[in-house]
């Protein structure tokens, strides 16, 4: 049976999220790779980019990923909105070497409405919905959670899941 893999991403330069879902040609949907790319403050910006950059040419050396998606960056303070910005940079700079030009992006708002039920829905309560989709996961952080409730949210947006 055919199947697509998405890539989805909760982008931070301390705690990236991500999680590659497989989805089937009959809608099922297989979880099959998820974590987090920890980087430590101490290091420097470019160190910590590198890392980001080395773990995703690893998900693409390993999963034929044809669909990325992630969650739109948003700004809390100067310095946290520039760090963000920086690894948003280097993982649409990886996906774009791999031949993948364009990445979906959606409002967190948005994933919150899918996954949560509403707009201002907590990290728990769409945590809770990613689970009605993957019940026997443990995820090690919301980093993690969000990242598969970003490629939820791409395919709830497309009509692919209901």
């Amino acid at each position: 049976m055919k199947s697509k893999h998405i890539l989805g991403l909760d982008i931070s330069l301390t705690s990236t999220g991500y999680a590659v879902i497989e989805l089937f040609e009959d809608g099922t949907l297989k979880l099959v790779d998820i974590g987090r790319i920890k980087t430590y403050a101490k290091d420097t910006d470019g160190v910590r980019l590198k890392k980001i950059k080395a773990r995703l040419d690893i998900l693409f050396d390993l999963y034929p990923i044809s669909y990325v998606a992630r969650e739109r960056g948003f700004t809390k303070g100067n310095l946290a909105t520039q760090q963000i910005f920086k690894a948003t940079g280097v993982c649409e700079m990886a996906v774009a070497e791999k031949g993948i030009d364009d990445i979906t992006q959606y409002a967190p708002t948005t994933i919150k409405k899918y996954l949560g039920g509403h707009g201002r829905a907590s990290k728990e309560d769409v945590a809770r919905g990613v689970l009605e989709y993957f019940p026997k996961t443990v995820f090690e952080s919301d980093d993690v959670s969000d990242a598969v409730a970003v490629v939820l949210t791409l395919l709830k947006d497309k009509g692919v899941i209901l």
